[in-house]
């Protein structure tokens, strides 16, 4: 082979490498472009995670509160229940120990009544 045949021979492979150095070149800008895309979009995504665990953790923390206000609520009624059902037993037995149209005894059971309505036990 001859010294132009050779230096011909090395231009066209230098041609090609040139030709496959562009386009990795390329290749690696469109892949350093897609990073950068993708980082943005983890990072918006991220912190969008972040707000909606904060709005969710404010809101369990807000229905936490609320079902400790009903399970108060509950219990004040309950013992309001209890109170009144005590106060409907005590009247009745007032009543059936003597004369139904007894005066006496119905007073006595109206303030059995009141006393247990205002939220004391007899």
């Amino acid at each position: 082979m001859s010294h132009d045949a050779e230096m011909d021979a090395a231009m066209a492979r230098i041609g090609v490498l040139r030709y496959r150095l562009e386009q990795a070149d390329a290749e690696n800008a469109r892949l350093k472009a897609e990073v950068e895309r993708l980082q943005s979009i983890h990072s918006i995504g991220l912190e969008q995670l972040k707000a909606q665990v904060e709005r969710l953790s404010k809101k369990e923390d807000y229905l936490h509160d609320l079902l400790n206000q009903y399970a108060l609520d509950d219990m004040r009624l309950q013992a309001k229940v209890e109170r009144l059902t005590k106060a409907g037993d005590a009247m009745l037995s007032e009543w059936s120990n003597g004369d139904e149209k007894d005066a006496k005894n119905f007073l006595k059971a109206l303030a059995i009544w009141h006393t247990a309505k205002g939220g004391k036990q007899s």
